[in-house]
């Protein structure tokens, strides 16, 4: 059985960092509270996957790569 590491936050944190774009930023263009997002950066798990959604859009990748990183695998 594969098990595959959920690791929204680190993900988040490398691809805002690699598009040089703030937390703000994203949390304003994408219509969610600072807070929120905030929270998703440090650990919070989202209760549904509209936030995630949103937030890979506007990032312009893939959910599957923001939830768990490209080829990564931790089986």
């Amino acid at each position: 059985m594969h098990h595959h590491s959920f690791h929204l936050g680190h993900h988040l944190r490398v691809h805002l960092r690699k598009k040089r774009i703030s937390q703000v930023r994203l949390s304003k263009e994408i219509g969610m509270g600072a807070s929120t997002l905030h929270s998703y950066i440090y650990g919070e798990i989202p209760k549904g996957v509209k936030s995630v959604v949103k937030i890979a859009k506007y990032l312009n990748i893939g959910v599957d790569e923001l939830l768990f990183g490209r080829g990564d695998r931790h089986d």
